[in-house]
Formats: structure tokens, sequence, C-alpha cells
């Protein structure tokens, strides 16, 4: 017995080095992306930016819906360096919908200089989102409790632009997956090149920064910066996007869980299991293995713990049927037995 607990302990433990030696060789990976050596005759992705051509960042606009709606232009920079930083200051004019609790987007383009980003066919283009949906704080002259719980839309005032910059060189077999889908290929000959990688880093803004929008609401400011950032700090966003993410769904789960009633336990925990197991299933076509290794683990826990919870419930409601159960029995048994004292005297 005691040799199989050891060779146990010995599987174990080989697993979890190979675990270990796996994930820092994935963390490598993530830090040091290996360039392509085109003197082998491997297929190369060059940069866009190479040519150094003449771009214009940013035509910057506002729409009710992306892709859908009228553009609405609220800056224009002409001729930037993708290298450089800077700041500028606007101020966006809001539409009716937005102003009776709707919603409002910025769709930033990357184009050429002197053309029309619609007419422009290599262009690049990010959609995000300036306003947010949250729960004011409660206050004495809210009416009702639903009226305090209602979201409002607010106004993020941040729009933080980022462009890599680094003209780096990918090899077409070796193309990091969370790179690839925000690369935009373009072909002469036999010449491949991306273009600008486009990122809005929706992080910068913070809670305390939110400006809450009402109908008087008719112009709000909004600080526009820009910085060109390397390929490490491009993927290191695009992680850290998909990893908090990962952590507000679950979080979103854990508060829904909390609020539910006893009785829905069961559900509950199979809508746990089931909603961690979508996401899985959803970051499974383009994510990165450093991303998804911790979701599938745990993923792999929620059904686990669904079957331990759903005895756990088959254990609970017997016993909590069995409490309210006394609250009758008690009563019936004192009574019965006052009135079996009462009788036999009567008797007597």
């Amino acid at each position: 017995l005691l040799s199989k607990r050891s060779s146990v302990a010995k599987l174990l433990l080989g697993v979890f080095v190979v675990y270990m030696l796996h994930t820092a060789w994935l963390l490598y990976g993530f830090l040091n992306t290996k360039p392509c050596d085109g003197g082998r005759g491997e297929p190369c992705i060059s940069s866009y930016l190479a040519a150094k051509p003449r771009l214009q960042l940013m035509s910057v606009f506002t729409c009710l819906v992306p892709d859908n709606s009228q553009l609405t232009l609220a800056l224009r920079v002409d001729l930037f360096d993708p290298h450089s930083t800077f700041e500028r200051q606007v101020s966006v004019s809001l539409p009716e919908e937005t102003q009776n609790n709707g919603s409002l987007y910025a769709v930033v383009y990357v184009h050429k200089a002197g053309v029309s980003p619609l007419e422009d066919r290599r262009e690049v283009h990010y959609a995000a989102q300036l306003t947010t949906y949250i729960t004011p704080p409660s206050t004495k002259e809210s009416n009702t409790k639903r009226e305090s719980q209602r979201p409002v839309s607010h106004w993020r005032p941040h729009l933080s632009i980022t462009v890599m910059s680094e003209e780096f060189i990918f090899s077409k077999a070796g193309l990091p997956s969370d790179v690839r889908r925000y690369m935009r290929l373009s072909q002469e000959g036999r010449r491949m090149t991306y273009l600008p990688l486009l990122l809005v880093n929706e992080l910068s803004c913070r809670v305390k920064d939110l400006m809450e929008i009402n109908g008087s609401s008719m112009q709000l400011p909004l600080t526009v910066s820009y910085e060109g950032i390397s390929l490490r700090t491009f993927r290191f966003w695009i992680h850290l996007h998909d990893i908090l993410i990962c952590e507000f769904l679950a979080l979103k789960n854990d508060i829904c869980s909390n609020n539910l009633t006893k009785h829905r336990l069961q559900m509950n925990v199979l809508w746990r299991c089931l909603g961690t197991l979508l996401i899985f299933l959803h970051l499974l076509e383009e994510t990165s293995l450093l991303v998804l290794l911790p979701v599938g683990l745990g993923a792999c826990v929620e059904v686990l713990a669904m079957s331990f919870k759903l005895k756990i419930c088959f254990v609970l409601f017997p016993l909590q049927a069995s409490r309210y159960l006394s609250y009758l029995v008690y009563p019936l048994c004192i009574s019965g037995a006052v009135f079996s004292l009462g009788y036999i005297r009567q008797k007597k």
C-alpha cells in the first residue's frame, strides 16, 4: 500500500513538473516572439510601416451603431509619426438617442493621408464604446427601489489609442494566434505585408472618471491620446483584456449565484458550469494557450464541483424539510400530551 502511494505521488509530481515546464515555455514564447528568417526560404509577413507610408491618424468618428449608422467626425490628425506620442482634447456632440440613456461608439481609422478612410482599401479601424451603463448610487431622493437600481448611461472621457509601431517581421507558419485576429494582410505579388495593428485600450478609463449622461448633456469632453508600442506590449494588452473579460464573467456568475435563493441552488450550479464551459469554447478558437490553460482548468474544476454540489443539494433539501416539519410536529406532540393528561384526570 505504501509503495502504491509513493508511485502515485511520483506520478503527480511528474505531471506538475511537466505542467510548470510547459507554462515556462509558453511564457518564453510570449515574451520572445521568433522573427522570420527569410534566408531559409520561409514565407514572411513584413510590416506595412516599414515602407514609411504617409499615414493619417486618426480620423475619429462617432456613431450610434458601428458599421451600421452615420459617422460624425470628431477628430482628425494629419501626417503623424507612428512612433510618436500625443494627446488632444475635443468636445463631442451627443445625439438625442445618447442623451435619452442611449449609447455611443467611437470608430478610429488609420489610413493614407489625403484619402477618405471609406475609400482607402488599406485602412484599419477599431470600434470602441464611449458610453457604459452602471447603476448610480442610491439617494434619499429616489422614489422607488426600482428607479435607484436602473442602469444609467455614463460617458467615458478618455480614449487611449495604440498602434504597434515596431516593424517586426512575422513568420507565416508561426504567426501568434492572439495577434492574428487583429491583423489585416495585404499582398502585392509574392510580398505579403500586414497593415498597422490598431488597439484601443479600454482599461485606461476608471470608474471615478465616468460622467453621467442626462437630457441636458449636449456636449461632453473627450481626451484622445496616442502611443506607439512594441510587439511585446501589444500582446500583453491583448492578454490582459482577455483575462479581465474572463474574470468579469466569472465574477458576474458569482454575484448572480449569491443573489439566488436556496431552492434554485441546483439550477445555479448547472448554469455556472455551463457558462464556464461556453467561455472556454469561445476562447478555444482564437486565444493562445497562455489564456486557455487557466480557463480550461477552471472549467474542469467547475464540472467536478457541480457533481459535488448536486449531492449536497439532495442532502440539504431533506434536512430543511425535516426542520420545517418539526415546527408542526412539536406543537402537536405537546398539545397531545396535555390533552392526554387532562383526559386521564377527568376519567378518574
